[in-house]
């Protein structure tokens, strides 16, 4: 070892493809051909083992070939001391394990690595995560951000246009994240339509940021799948790396938090965690829980809001309206709750029950209202509800066991249903349509719904939404937006619906542009069932016909 010089065998020498003639016999010949990776660490076991005999060195290591690839070499070396106890020479032996270590290495790639993008999966990412958190804590630790990104449009791609055509849509997110961000940080993907990324060495909180923004454009632009230009857009939480945080999994459930406000703020955004967001989703959590027991219990409470005749205010029919009689907060509106019930799955328990209690007080109103048989009840139906295989029949059924003729309940889709599984929905539509049931598309005029889309749907009536009629008068942009709706709604041969109307401008410009049917509380708020007797016996009676 005093010498510096290395003695290998031929068969040692064999395996990195050199004869005796064309391998110099020294140390630093050997060592530089290790890999820049494993050298330090060679060098200092080797010191470590030379300090203390003892312990044996065994360790697996790259060694430069003479074809210029690396083979994995494990090496077994122990000291042989001279007569006055110091090192001095090593005796070992080198085998060629590369194949073994190709094979591990495989399978190491495939268990933290999505299959699919090729990305770090969330073990691998929490794990990288863990390393750069605890490196926060020391003097070498950094600024660091995790973002947590999930796509807007995914579901609507994946179910109209197939798995297939999902699967290339998240192969193609993964490659333009990753064009993004910097070759260092860390792009993955968790699961689902959900990716994470780590971003290290962050000079500001503003270097977030303005990644964040570039994700955004980046996901916005468009995409050619399967024949169709596809944009799914994104909305992305921020979370940044601080000392409160004390494992991984904590700031990855805060930039999760912040997506979720993103979406809640309209998609297509970023937001920074506060802790406020914790509060609101913790309170969500409780109410998810509180709403399954509602659900149980029967809860609920109906309310019915009249439509009218705009040109001489008779009572043409009602919409219900579900509220949540919660035992500690009292009166809570489906703004709040409905939500968290399409995503839990209990839209589809409220959703039956409103129908059965709607069809319930028809049966009851038919003797006690003045011209029941011309009223109609209209009620929201989910997306969840309308697909589920058993729908029509269910309503078949209530409406024979209650007696109930098919003409006065009609069915409101929302907008956003008719772009996602549009073929499903059409056939449950034309189906239900074809029982006698009226079918209504809410909210109409806040979606992109083309004119064909509508004609396949077997609608009767367009209820434009409350959005829309916000500062309605009779000149401007809004008022030629309304005027387009309304148009298309004449041009299908069906009734238009406006909802939301507060003032007597609403309505005149609607009569004006042909909308002849509305409801809001300029007219009247929505009724208890025990006030609509009441209110149908005072109304203005009908002096027109219209259409």
């Amino acid at each position: 070892m005093r010498s510096g010089q290395f003695y290998s065998s031929p068969r040692w020498r064999a395996l990195l493809g050199y004869d005796d003639d064309n391998l110099r016999g020294n140390i630093s010949e050997w060592m530089d051909r290790v890999h820049p990776d494993d050298r330090v660490t060679l060098q200092v076991r080797i010191g470590t083992h030379l300090q203390d005999p003892s312990q044996p060195l065994e360790l697996e290591h790259r060694v430069m070939h003479r074809d210029g690839e690396y083979r994995w070499m494990l090496v077994r070396a122990t000291a042989v001391s001279d007569d006055s106890g110091q090192p001095a020479r090593m005796v070992g032996s080198h085998s060629d394990v590369t194949s073994r270590k190709n094979a591990e290495l495989q399978l190491l790639h495939v268990a933290l690595h999505d299959t699919l993008t090729g990305l770090p999966n969330r073990a691998y990412f929490m794990d990288h995560l863990d390393a750069v958190l605890k490196r926060s804590r020391t003097p070498y630790g950094t600024r660091f951000a995790v973002l947590f990104i999930d796509l807007d449009r995914f579901k609507v791609v994946n179910d109209s246009l197939g798995h297939g055509t999902g699967d290339e849509l998240l192969i193609e997110v993964a490659k333009r994240l990753t064009a993004v961000v910097r070759p260092g940080d860390m792009v993955s993907r968790l699961g689902g339509d959900e990716f994470t990324i780590l971003l290290e060495n962050l000079a500001s909180d503003d270097g977030a940021t303005m990644v964040a923004d570039r994700l955004l454009q980046s996901l916005n632009e468009p995409l050619q799948l399967g024949g169709y230009e596809v944009r799914v857009g994104a909305s992305i939480g921020i979370a940044f790396g601080t000392a409160a945080y004390l494992a991984p999994g904590e700031i990855l459930r805060d930039a999760d938090t912040a997506m979720y406000q993103a979406k809640a703020d309209g998609r297509g955004v970023y937001r920074i965690f506060e802790s406020s967001m914790y509060d609101a989703a913790l309170d969500t959590l409780v109410l998810e829980s509180e709403l399954s027991i509602a659900v149980e219990r029967e809860q609920f409470r109906l309310q019915y809001q009249p439509v009218v005749d705009l040109f001489d205010g008779h009572i043409v029919g009602f919409e219900a309206f579900v509220r949540w009689q919660h035992p500690a907060r009292g009166l809570i509106s489906p703004a709040t709750f409905m939500s968290i019930a399409e995503a839990t799955g209990d839209i589809v328990s409220i959703g039956r029950w409103v129908l059965e209690q709607v069809c319930r007080q028809m049966a009851l109103w038919r003797h006690a209202l003045v011209n029941s048989d011309q009223l109609s009840v209209s009620v929201n139906v989910s997306p969840r509800e309308l697909w589920q295989v058993d729908f029509v029949p269910f309503v078949s059924g209530l409406l024979k066991t209650h007696g109930i003729r098919p003409s006065q309940l009609r069915l409101e889709i929302p907008e956003g249903a008719v772009s996602r599984n549009r073929e499903e929905t059409a056939t449950v539509m034309r189906n239900l349509a074809g029982l006698g049931i009226g079918m209504s598309i809410d909210d109409y005029g806040t979606g992109n719904t083309m004119l064909s889309a509508i004609n396949e749907l077997s609608v009767d009536t367009l209820k434009i939404d409350r959005s829309c009629l916000v500062g309605l008068t009779p000149e401007g942009p809004v008022h030629d937006l309304v005027a387009a709706l309304v148009d298309t709604a004449r041009t299908l041969h069906i009734s238009v619906v406006g909802e939301g109307i507060e003032t007597s401008t609403q309505e005149q410009v609607l009569l004006s542009l042909g909308c002849t049917l509305g409801q809001g509380y300029y007219y009247y708020a929505p009724l208890e069932p025990d006030e609509v007797a009441g209110v149908v016996a005072v109304a203005p009676q009908r002096t027109n016909t219209t259409g």
